[in-house]
């Protein structure tokens, strides 16, 4: 989303607020926060915020919670996470950041939260991000050689507000940046429950195939209509390198919004540590796990969809394989939905070549995550479709499905074509490929960006269809 917003009082009247949110990997958010104070006039710095970022009303007299941030000192080009704590303007914090006794940064990005005191550098970051501005890339860029299409003009300002390293920071997807336990973004079941009060959360644990223990949280409506209700069986997003099964948990029941039911969420083995197809193996266990349960967490066994973003969309469809060829659950899954979804661990289509460079997800990270994924036979002929979907030839038999993808991201291609051997194998399935769209464009909806409501509403369509009888 995108915000403007003045402060009412005299301390807050200069400063102006942009907020951007977006998913990157594990679905971190971005936001922007522009003030104008003495120090940050002399010394204009970008930073990005990571954490879904909410902006106090203009009138109200609260006090600004956990600030985090990533922040580029100007001179050494290099880049921290920050987290401020108890400021009372955006001026006094951008202030205190931005005063000789720190790296004199330019630009302030807040987290509304907890109230604590103290400013302090958590963690530098490894790498440096992106120089040029995503949606100038092209231009810019002399590494890009060939044609690619660009970036929607009304949602520039979007990507462009904030950057990330071209090259994988394994650590700092899975929130080593955010300091331990007191991150400005913790999700858990509280949290979740605390904001969607009508649901109430449940914790199982169950057998997985290597002896380990695979967790899933259950959502239910605190007070359910039906005895049995549709389900959606969550793999969250990180690349299969990052996440846990709280991430993106509360959009996607947003995303659910007009529907009742149930969301299960797995916590699966991450890779590097789990190679593929071991985080697959965990999330088809749960699933065939809460089908056998279905009567007992109030779920109709014969209404599960599968639901999996970027690097769950990878594992949503392999799981969808398994239960096919395995021939369970017995009760069939009634449809899968792929979010942007990270299939194909060769990397060689157009698509990977054209965003090889300035893409929030770019063709070089996609091929260190797969690396660490699958290991020194990435892209080989040993990796199977429970490895990388993309390597089936057989998609028959599979249900109904709902692919989506942006049109500048490395994901299309393989997206496009795994919907095209579906069809060509007899299966069915709904593909959007948003015009002027990168990887996760559309996390959080904004009534201002035309095409975000439209993905969200076409999301939202599809899933009360193939939910609601």
């Amino acid at each position: 989303m995108l915000i403007s917003w003045k402060g009412a009082n005299t301390d807050e009247r200069r400063a102006t607020a942009q907020i951007q949110a977006k998913t990157l990997h594990h679905t971190l958010y971005q936001a922007n926060t522009y003030a104008c104070g003495p120090h940050i006039q002399q010394n204009p710095v970008k930073l990005g915020l990571f954490g879904p970022a909410r902006l106090p009303a203009a009138k109200r007299n609260n006090r600004y919670g956990s600030i985090f941030m990533r922040a580029i000192r100007q001179k050494e080009k290099e880049s921290y996470a920050i987290r401020l704590r108890g400021f009372e303007s955006l001026v006094q914090a951008a202030n205190a950041v931005a005063s000789p006794h720190r790296s004199k940064f330019a630009t302030i990005s807040f987290y509304p939260r907890r109230r604590t005191s103290s400013a302090y550098i958590v963690r530098k970051m490894s790498k440096s991000p992106y120089p040029f501005p995503y949606s100038q890339a092209a231009k810019l860029d002399p590494r890009i050689k060939i044609p690619r299409p660009i970036i929607d003009p009304a949602l520039a300002p979007l990507v462009d507000s904030g950057s990330l390293p071209e090259e994988l920071d394994v650590d700092f997807m899975r929130g080593v940046a955010a300091g331990g336990e007191d991150s400005p973004w913790v999700y858990n079941a509280d949290t979740i429950t605390k904001e969607k009060q009508f649901l109430k959360h449940t914790e199982h644990s169950v057998s997985g195939p290597d002896n380990n223990t695979i967790t899933l949280s259950v959502f239910t409506p605190r007070e359910p209509s039906k005895a049995a209700l549709p389900a959606l069986y969550h793999i969250h997003g990180g690349g299969m390198i990052s996440g846990d099964r709280f991430t993106a948990v509360t959009p996607l029941i947003d995303l659910l919004a007009d529907i009742e039911c149930i969301v299960v969420t797995v916590e699966y083995r991450l890779a590097p540590e789990t190679r593929a197809p071991g985080p697959a193996e965990d999330c088809y266990a749960g699933l065939v796990w809460m089908s056998q349960n279905a009567s007992t967490l109030g779920i109709d066994p014969s209404n599960i969809v599968v639901f999996g973003l970027s690097g769950g969309g990878a594992l949503a469809a392999a799981t969808c394989l398994m239960a096919r060829d395995r021939n369970s659950p017995t009760i069939p899954i009634k449809a899968q939905m792929l979010l942007t979804p990270m299939l194909d661990d060769r990397c060689e289509t157009l698509s990977d070549k054209q965003f090889e460079y300035g893409s929030p997800w770019s063709g070089i990270s996609n091929r260190m995550a797969w690396s660490c994924i699958i290991g020194d036979y990435r892209g080989t002929d040993r990796v199977t479709p429970y490895q990388s979907p993309s390597r089936a030839t057989d998609l028959s038999n599979l249900p109904p499905s709902y692919i989506d993808v942006g049109e500048c991201e490395v994901f299309r291609d393989p997206a496009v074509l795994f919907a095209g051997n579906m069809w060509r194998c007899g299966s069915t399935c709904e593909l959007h490929v948003w015009p002027g769209a990168w990887h996760g464009f559309d996390m959080l909806e904004n009534p201002n960006m035309p095409l975000v409501q439209t993905a969200i509403v076409a999301k939202r369509n599809w899933l009360k269809r193939i939910m609601v009888p």
